[in-house]
């Protein structure tokens, strides 16, 4: 029997983790419940909705907590077509098959991995290589739709767990070939296409949430204490801070000419060149804790009430959690 339910009521119980984006028209979402002694077992679930249509279908339950969507592909025309790969902070992996069937992936990351050396924090995509950052620098790869983690951080982790900023928190993709890291501390350094890590000064020691490419060699990033800032993988950095000094910033997205910021759960816009740090609130958009990752040419905004989406970074469709039917079976 196929029973529904409001998507706001599954995210009050077990709330976004993650979000990627299939296409514009579909969201994945990977739902989890928080830390909570009261639990007796904790879940994840990944749940496919539609902007267009006020649907969705609740595609696999698997246990434990999960962070991050890592790859998602479709074998067919339908949602149980669906096949994905999520990771939880401590590196387990589980896999969706098409047809709903969730199965874990054994000793992903190996016994040297997260549970060693910490959570695992963020994912970005380059070229057919999806890369993964967590504490202690750590930095692995895998292949689009593989399972085979592979370590890419042979100079930059922090073996001894010395520095207590060692930790990769955003990463972007600049060139299809170099990949740029953001993390504690104000670490800013960019890895080139033989894995070599090149360091630029941020000018700041505060945390650097989030980070994302303007062109081959420009990017913007943000962080705590309303920190935004822009450089360039020569190792230039402006730092500004926001009119909302103190903000927690911990998301920023590119869309057209646009700049799209989350800060204190706020959606913030701005115009790309010299005055990409004057910020302005989205008018009448609602608390958003995340942007998705993946495909699509427009922007996916989502938080506990709301779901947005933009193609130009200006005007947005908003679509409350309450009206989106979820189908379980």
């Amino acid at each position: 029997m196929v029973t529904t339910l409001a998507l706001a009521d599954l995210m009050k119980v077990m709330p976004l983790v993650d979000a990627w984006a299939c296409s514009d028209a579909e969201c994945l979402l990977l739902v989890s419940h928080p830390a909570d002694p009261a639990l007796d077992e904790r879940l994840s679930a990944l749940v496919l909705v539609n902007r267009q249509t006020s649907e969705g279908a609740l595609l696999g339950e698997f246990p434990g907590a999960s962070e991050l969507v890592l790859w998602t592909r479709f074998t067919g025309p339908q949602a149980n077509g669906l096949h994905a790969l999520v990771a939880s902070p401590g590196g387990h992996l589980w896999e969706l098959m098409p047809g709903g069937r969730v199965q874990a992936i054994r000793d992903a990351f190996g016994s040297d991995g997260p549970l060693t050396y910490g959570f695992l924090n963020c994912a970005t995509r380059q070229s057919d290589q999806v890369y993964i950052g967590g504490m202690s620098n750590q930095l692995y790869r895998l292949p689009e739709g593989g399972l085979r983690v592979e370590r890419a951080d042979a100079q930059v982790l922090d073996r001894d767990m010395a520095d207590e900023d060692s930790a990769i928190y955003g990463m972007a993709d600049m060139d299809g070939q170099r990949l740029l890291c953001v993390g504690g501390g104000g670490k800013i350094f960019w890895m080139d296409v033989h894995g070599v890590p090149h360091g630029i000064d941020s000018g700041t020691n505060v945390m650097i949430n989030a980070v994302a490419a303007l062109d081959a060699q420009t990017f913007v990033a943000c962080g705590a204490g309303g920190l935004l800032l822009q450089g360039d993988l020569s190792g230039w950095c402006q730092v500004e801070d926001s009119d909302s000094t103190g903000t927690y910033f911990s998301a920023v997205k590119t869309q057209g000419q646009r700049l799209l910021w989350i800060g204190g759960q706020r959606l913030h816009a701005s115009m790309a060149g010299d005055t990409w740090f004057e910020l302005k609130r989205v008018p009448d958009a609602p608390g958003v804790s995340r942007f998705a990752r993946g495909a699509g040419s427009g922007t996916w905004a989502l938080g506990p009430s709301s779901i947005g989406w933009t193609g130009d970074g200006e005007r947005w469709a908003w679509l409350p959690t309450a009206s989106v039917r979820i189908a379980a079976g």
